[in-house]
């Protein structure tokens, strides 16, 4: 019972924090408006990494031999961090200066009083255990620590994920811009949080290509705050943490450093899409035209995701585990690039079009897509078993029309794009994501031998909570898009549980039902 208590406090945590972002965290004193967790940029990846908590401590807690297989303590601790994220965000966003109700009804301009609501103690609270039963579960692993480069990599990487929460730019006359209102440094921080046992554990090549990720997307943070106003100390301190990290893991394995073993014919092609990805993302995406302003791709939390995306194809070599996703992550690519891209070009004004660096990101993921799917082999096709299945193929391609067609804007009415957001933020990426596998996996079952696969039940089971969350946080009015998407969830796991119990060719109706075999009519 002891070994499974932190399991119960990591599920309650994580239940209660979703329950917090729904209430108010910062309140003024004299005027309405109160700031929920979800206006908070962090406030979808406090979500996500909620639900995250709560699938993996409720596997944990029914098998018990999987348990050491999950990253429930990283969980534990990156729940209370991103937590803390958005109690951070709010506090810069509860400007000083705002309107107030006046003495007859009108509102006029003046000095707001902010105070911090119950969903803010809520949340921490919640956060702040849900920290402690997680290093309550990594408590062999901090023991552990006793090497001096263990303990040294170990207090840069606090100073790195401290540096997030600094203010990184200074606006003139404005609030602060922290480092996780970078995508970037969102996907850093979680990915250092969440390996950081890992890490450890393996081997040298890997970690370092690891941190040299995580270096990436720092710096990434770090071009991408300076378009208006100066750069603060937050900055320094967290590019000079994550240089400090990749220096001294090289340090570290330049005694074990060894080429990797490459197929440079098939794999030429996909590394030089990727790396012209990656480049063009530190390009200008997009221009104002008076002001001579330009964004970047990593403004968008779907560019920040398709670079993630690409430099794990990049250490496809060094983790062996990726090759088995490289179709997946190479079709979100270009799904993700392909959005951005629509969302620029329609949105082009006479202030606002696009960039150059716009243009070389979608060849990248053109090229890189290219580069993935054509060495793949055709699949077999069993017309028999096409037909039965078209339905779920049909229904998870419906599911990411879901998440990317109200995200291209001009596709849908104006007036439509709202009630057909059915995932937003970090929800879309990773509701993309788990559909793409979802959709690679019912195509396999069309050929002739097909293994049965759990996943078929479990992928729709996880997105089903993203859409559902969504369709909680605007109670005025009912997201239709989230409703075909809950109900496509709902469809999905019904057709895969029916193929994981001997397959859909064997479900036929029932004997009454059957038109051929009604008796004949009497002479």
């Amino acid at each position: 019972m002891r070994r499974r208590l932190p399991l119960f406090v990591l599920l309650a945590s994580a239940l209660t924090l979703i329950a917090s972002l729904y209430l108010s965290w910062r309140a003024p004193l004299n005027a309405p408006g109160d700031l929920t967790g979800w206006t908070a940029p962090s406030g979808y990846a406090a979500a996500l990494l909620a639900v995250a908590v709560t699938v993996a401590a409720t596997v944990a807690l029914i098998r018990p031999s999987r348990a050491a297989r999950l990253p429930l303590g990283g969980l534990g601790v990156a729940l209370a961090y991103f937590a803390a994220a958005v109690a951070v965000e709010l506090t810069a966003f509860a400007f000083p200066i705002g309107t107030y109700p006046g003495p007859r009804g009108w509102t006029g301009y003046g000095h707001l009083h902010w105070a911090w609501a119950s969903g803010f103690y809520l949340g921490a609270t919640s956060g702040a255990v849900a920290a402690l039963a997680g290093l309550a579960l990594r408590g062999k692993e901090l023991r552990s620590l006793r090497a001096s480069a263990d303990i040294t990599a170990a207090v840069l990487g606090l100073g790195l994920l401290a540096s997030f929460l600094l203010p990184w730019q200074q606006e003139p006359g404005g609030s602060p811009v922290i480092g996780l209102d970078s995508p970037a440094a969102t996907i850093a921080a979680a990915g250092l949080l969440l390996g950081a046992g890992w890490l450890r554990r393996t081997e040298s090549q890997p970690r370092l290509a690891i941190l040299l990720m995580v270096a990436v997307l720092t710096g990434a943070a770090a071009s991408g705050v300076t378009i208006v106003g100066t750069t603060a100390y937050g900055t320094w301190l967290g590019v000079g943490c994550a240089v400090a990290l990749v220096a001294l893991e090289a340090a570290r394995a330049r005694t074990h450093l060894r080429p990797p073993e490459l197929h440079w014919r098939r794999t030429a092609l996909r590394s030089g899409a990727a790396v012209l990805l990656l480049v063009a993302l530190f390009l200008p995406w997009q221009r104002s035209g008076p002001q001579h302003f330009s964004w970047n791709g990593w403004q968008w939390s779907f560019g920040a995701a398709s670079a993630a995306l690409a430099m794990l194809l990049l250490a496809a070599p060094l983790l062996p585990w990726v090759a088995r996703y490289a179709a997946e992550a190479a079709v979100g690519i270009a799904c993700l690039v392909a959005t951005i891209g629509i969302s620029v070009v329609h949105g082009a004004t006479d202030f606002f079009h696009p960039a150059y660096g716009l243009y070389v990101g979608l060849i990248a993921a053109a090229l890189l897509l290219l580069g993935v799917l054509t060495p793949l082999e055709r699949p077999t096709v069993d017309r028999r078993r096409a037909l039965v299945r078209a339905v779920p193929v049909l229904a998870t391609l419906a599911s990411i029309g879901a998440v990317l067609v109200p995200a291209w804007q001009g596709v849908l009415p104006v007036l439509w794009t709202a009630e057909a957001s059915a995932v937003r933020s970090w929800f879309a990426v990773a509701t993309l994501l788990l559909a793409l596998h979802l959709l690679r996996l019912w195509i396999r079952r069309i050929g002739p031998e097909a293994p049965p696969s759990r996943s078929l039940i479990v992928i729709p089971a996880l997105i089903l909570p993203l859409p559902a969350l969504e369709l909680m946080i605007d109670r005025s009015s009912v997201a239709w898009g989230g409703v075909i998407l809950v109900s496509l969830c709902l469809l999905l796991a019904a057709l895969g549980w029916i193929e994981q119990r001997g397959g859909m060719e064997r479900l036929g109706f029932p004997e009454m039902l059957r038109v051929d075999r009604l008796p004949e009519p009497e002479s």
